[in-house]
């Protein structure tokens, strides 16, 4: 049974006399804005299930000269071993979204460039010291690993310090290449690369869902491929004291690019999804790295995978993680995220205590906090004084390489390390065991003030915590830049090459890094003055353009095409059901005029009956009937025929004059018996008020009417004298209503004679008849044959009669 074994960084707090090799700080602020600006110009794309919170190992295997003589000397084989096991590797972490890059592979062909020995710590030492001198300035990594055939004591197959993998000085492992099967060796690099993150072996009280996890103990003879709950909690553990800081940039450039497996869709790739066993890609060929026939992306954040298409436009892929970072949308065209921008450098943040720069907005206090925990603040003015000793306990920067400090010019105090004052004791950031620790005193006027300051190891490439950060503010209008104060207006103007954002944005956005306005929604680029849907040139849209565009087109149809149909359609149904009451009421109601003066000359809509039709040149019967069912279809229906309360309508001789109206309950209110019995009779009324009246029906009595009531009503026979009678009355109505309009001061009723022809059109018709007002056609459903007086209940007599009218005066008015 093999054996893994860890050995504890502070055993080796190390290194007596080692120096702490890093880079010059005269290369560090360069090295450090390449890897911030690495996303802008990657060419590796992928993983396909990234996301921001992702890290990534940039992995170097280094091989020695017994392992590349076991596979025959031949170096395609020892790469194809090397990319193998580095796939596997990956495999194995992609579950904790980590992400393994092959970027480096190291062949010591001739001769092995360290000494090899059976003790696995010092075989290990010498590797780690090999990787800080030599390698990492060759091949830039954050962990590199030995494969070795040399056969380690106690059974023991690996070794590797627990917790440094973003450090310089001990990131990294060596693994005994100890069987055939090409899983067992990777679960075995896996194993010590898990010890660099700060894993520890599986105890008894450690959940694992198979038998032995990767961090178990002792290997068995099946390959383990789960993390154990402890392995978890260890992990989080380690990225709470940022042990993943170098690990936030995705690699450039893998080794013996494109390899097909790995992971990362590299040129020549349509998508990658890693091995064929672990692959859940819908979208992608896992045997030939390329889409499917029916799929159009499968990589990226804007990729969505039930689809295989892009997101649509708007759809928000990159969060604003800090109040100087902007967020980034989908365009609905790529399935990759729009490069990460921010606000411009220079942009004020924290209530004015620092500048933005490079997303960040980073004070003394919360570069103290970050480093000592929440009691942590930054320490007065005369610590920061030490700065231009050049020492451990004040400087500008420290030469890992040449283990020697860089002073700090008096402008630019503020801008060095960072000196601090806390209750905790214990460094909460980075690997204690690593850091060059500082702790000083000084006497200011018989106060005591306390100077904390760290040196923090966390990667070659990686701007060192300890000192101030960049954006935090060092005098009035300066921040620090890369341990420089300088003018927040120089900055500024060296953006972009000095492109400067037009009009600043109008008032509706901010500046982002590349010069361009990013609009707030409801504003668009490149000015934000114009309506839109925000975002920026850079950033993409913060709406959907077409989602908006289909809105004003749905707008359009509903307001020009659907609104109008509607108001037609209800006025035309209005129209049929109400047609006593709208602008054509004239041609619908019975007018009683002076011949006289109004003609059908001036007004043939008065003579012109709802009845009557027009006639029709062509003969149309289908139009005519199709009409007539139409409004009887439409029409308000009581008891199978229209009713209304208007029975007559009286007009003046002027035409522009207001009409009088004399209504059924004016007409019945009579003592006549017959403009009672026979009020709704249409052939009854005509008659009787045209003086045309039929002796046929006159003659005959009621179809309601007993013998026996026979007696108690007025004779028949005469029916000029009946048809007197109520003519009578209703002139007397009609003198009334106008003695009533006259005493109105703004009404002029004149020209009215009692000698009047009476012409109507009652609207209780339910069908067309004569527009004269003679005798109605035969077979009217109101005036059954042989019955022209049958009585029958009409709506208005449940109506209360009106009040009693004025004494009686003369029928023509006084004008």
């Amino acid at each position: 049974m093999d054996k893994h074994e860890t050995s504890v960084g502070r055993e080796y707090r190390g290194y007596d006399g080692t120096p702490h090799h890093v880079l010059g700080h005269e290369h560090r602020g360069i090295v450090n804005r390449a890897t911030r600006h690495k996303r802008a110009a990657e060419a590796i794309r992928g993983p396909y299930n990234a996301n921001r919170h992702s890290r990534y190992v940039e992995l170097v295997l280094v091989i020695d000269k017994n392992e590349y003589i076991a596979l025959d000397e031949n170096m395609d084989k020892v790469y194809q071993h090397c990319k193998d096991i580095a796939n596997i590797i990956n495999a194995l972490y992609m579950p904790l979204n980590i992400f393994i890059a092959l970027v480096g592979v190291q062949v010591w062909s001739d001769v092995d460039e360290i000494t090899l020995s059976s003790n696995g710590d010092t075989t290990l030492s010498n590797f780690l010291r090999y990787r800080r001198e030599k390698l990492v300035q060759d091949m830039p990594n954050d962990n590199a690993q030995l494969l070795t055939r040399i056969t380690f004591e106690g059974g023991v197959v690996g070794k590797a310090l627990k917790g440094p993998i973003c450090t310089y000085e001990f990131s990294g492992g060596v693994s005994m290449d100890h069987s055939n099967v090409v899983g067992l060796v990777a679960a075995t690099v896996a194993h010590e690369m898990g010890h660099n993150f700060g894993m520890e072996h599986d105890s008894a009280d450690c959940e694992c869902p198979e038998e032995k996890c990767i961090m178990a103990s002792s290997s068995g003879s099946l390959g383990p491929t789960h993390w154990s709950t402890c392995s978890l909690e260890h992990l989080a553990l380690a990225f709470e004291h940022g042990m993943d800081y170098c690990l936030r940039n995705k690699p450039q450039k893998l080794f013996d690019s494109p390899i097909c497996g790995n992971g990362f869709v590299e040129p020549g790739e349509q998508c990658d999804c890693g091995l064929k066993e672990n692959c859940d890609n819908p979208c992608c060929n896992v045997t030939t790295c390329m889409l499917h026939s029916n799929a159009s992306c499968a990589t990226g954040e804007c990729c969505d995978l039930k689809t295989c298409r892009p997101k649509t436009a708007g759809t928000e892929c990159r969060s604003a993680e800090h109040e100087c970072d902007l967020p980034e949308y989908c365009t609905g065209q790529s399935e990759y995220c729009p490069v990460d921008v921010f606000k411009m450098d220079g942009e004020s943040c924290s209530m004015g205590k620092a500048f933005c720069y490079q997303g960040s907005c980073r004070t003394h206090n919360d570069q103290c906090k970050l480093l000592w925990g929440p009691t942590g603040i930054s320490s007065d003015a005369q610590c920061y004084e030490m700065n231009n000793k050049g020492s451990k306990h004040g400087n500008c920067g420290y030469n890992r390489v040449e283990s020697s400090y860089v002073k700090c010019t008096d402008e630019n105090l503020l801008c060095g390390m960072l000196h601090c004052k806390h209750l905790n004791e214990r460094l909460e950031f980075g690997m204690e065991s690593v850091a060059i620790l500082s702790h000083s005193f000084i006497n200011n006027g018989g106060k005591i003030i306390a100077c904390r300051s760290a040196i923090v190891d966390l990667g070659l490439n990686q701007v060192d915590p300890g000192l101030a950060p960049d954006g935090a503010k060092c005098a009035p209008g300066k921040m620090c830049v890369n341990q420089k104060c300088m003018p927040v207006a120089d900055l500024r103007a060296s953006v972009s090459g000095g492109k400067a954002c037009p009009n600043n944005c109008g008032g509706n956005g901010v500046c982002n890094s590349l010069g361009h306005c990013h609009c707030n929604r409801g504003f668009r680029p490149p000015d934000c003055t114009q309506p839109g849907v925000g975002g920026s040139e850079d950033s993409g849209p913060a709406e959907d353009p077409n989602a908006r565009n289909d809105f004003i087109m749905a707008l359009y149809i509903i307001f020009l095409g659907i609104v109008p149909m509607i108001a037609l359609s209800s006025f035309g149904v209005w129209y049929l059901r109400n047609p006593g009451q709208h602008w054509k009421k004239n041609m619908m109601s019975t007018y009683v005029s002076n011949l006289d003066r109004v003609t059908e000359k001036c007004k043939p809509h008065a003579f012109a009956s709802r009845g009557a039709r027009r006639s029709n040149p062509r003969g149309h019967k289908f139009g005519r009937n199709f009409y007539e069912r139409f409004v009887i279809f439409f029409s308000p229906r009581r008891e199978g025929s229209r009713n209304t309360d208007r029975i007559f309508t009286v007009s003046d001789n002027l035409p522009a004059k207001e009409k009088l109206q004399i209504t059924k309950a004016d007409l019945i209110s009579t003592t006549n018996p017959d403009a009672i019995n026979c009020s709704n009779s249409i052939a009854m009324r005509k008659s009787m008020l045209l003086g045309n009246v039929d002796q046929s029906v006159a003659g005959r009595k009621p179809a309601d009417v007993s013998d026996s009531d026979q007696a108690a009503q007025p004779s028949f026979v005469d029916g000029q004298a009946r048809k007197n009678s109520i003519r009578t009355e209703l002139g007397t109505k009609i003198a009334e209503r106008i003695q009533q309009m006259q005493k109105k001061p703004t009404k002029n009723v004149k020209g009215l004679t009692v000698k009047t022809e009476v012409k109507f059109e009652h609207l209780n018709e339910s069908r067309s008849g004569s527009s004269t007002g003679v005798t109605p056609r035969t077979g009217d459903p109101l005036v059954p044959d042989n019955k022209p007086c049958f009585k029958a209940p009409a709506p208005f007599y449940n109506k209360k009669p009106p009040p009693p009218p004025a004494p009686a005066q003369s029928l023509k008015p006084k004008i």
